[in-house]
């Protein structure tokens, strides 16, 4: 059974509960490993990052000498394409929240009306030049954090499930994915399986889809399962659809944190203790 988490989010950025209370509840939930990941800082737009990342770093290092022995602590980010981090971290989530259009920054992810503002704006009403922005963007980012993991690789995606603007499914959408992947793999060949959208309601699978998840496979990827939680409730959300997904997709592995350090677990472990 998965007992671990690494990407979370706290009221040091734009989660909902303090560290203290995400800890109590993965020791509640059974977990062994829990991951902090703040946004990054980002000086053009402070709205959901780390606005103080030395003092989010020295609570989660504190929290990880308090809580040694009944569960493992780590310091991670997730870090922006855009971002900056200006402490040490245990691991790095590298992300792409932004696309740059006519020299402004869109946060493609915060909501529906800022993604259509980037489209209308920045690519004249053309979606699908803005996908091919955001998927370009990718391998970029890899090149230049060299992260542990990549987030949700296909979130440009995030609201298209209730407000269709593009295929999903459509050869032009998975060519720009598909690339993307194959120039992530250069630099990065883990990928998150991230169940945060289907917490939110906005998607009723994770990201990547199933037929991202079979690329990545092909190419001999990997995967690793996080629910990107914002509050407490998200902390275990999703993962036996996600495994199931991931079966799907062709893995009989994941990537997985432990105490100990990484592992590759097989599915059927994985799945041991979700009810069925």
């Amino acid at each position: 059974m998965l007992r671990s988490n690494l990407h979370t989010h706290t009221l040091w950025c734009d989660g909902k509960n303090t560290p203290r209370e995400m800890v109590e509840r993965a020791i509640d939930l059974g977990f062994d490993t829990l991951g902090f990941s703040g946004h990054s800082y980002t000086s053009f737009d402070t709205s959901f990052c780390l606005r103080d990342p030395q003092g989010y770093a020295e609570e989660i290092l504190a929290l990880q000498k308090e809580y040694e022995g009944r569960i493992k602590v780590l310091l991670g980010v997730e870090l922006d394409a855009l971002g900056e981090c200006t402490f040490d971290p245990a691991y790095v989530i590298g992300a792409v929240h932004y696309v740059t259009a006519r020299g402004m920054h869109y946060p493609i992810d915060h909501n529906l009306a800022w993604q259509k503002r980037l489209i209308e704006e920045g690519y004249h009403g053309d979606v699908m030049s803005a996908v091919a922005a955001y998927f370009h963007s990718l391998p970029e980012m890899a090149y230049r954090i060299k992260p542990d993991f990549v987030a949700h690789m296909d979130v440009f995606a995030k609201f298209n499930e209730q407000h269709p603007a593009f295929d999903e499914t459509g050869d032009e959408y998975l060519t720009l994915a598909f690339e993307a992947v194959e120039g992530i793999m250069e630099h990065c060949r883990v990928f998150e399986v991230n169940t945060g959208g289907m917490f939110r309601g906005y998607r009723s699978a994770p990201y990547p889809t199933l037929p991202i998840l079979k690329h990545i496979q092909k190419c001999g990827g990997e995967v690793t399962i996080s629910s990107d939680a914002h509050k407490l409730e998200a902390l275990n959300y999703g993962f036996r659809e996600a495994l199931g997904v991931i079966s799907r997709a062709g893995f009989d592995t994941l990537r997985v944190m432990t105490p100990a350090g990484w592992v590759k677990m097989p599915i059927e472990e994985a799945l041991l203790g979700y009810e069925l």
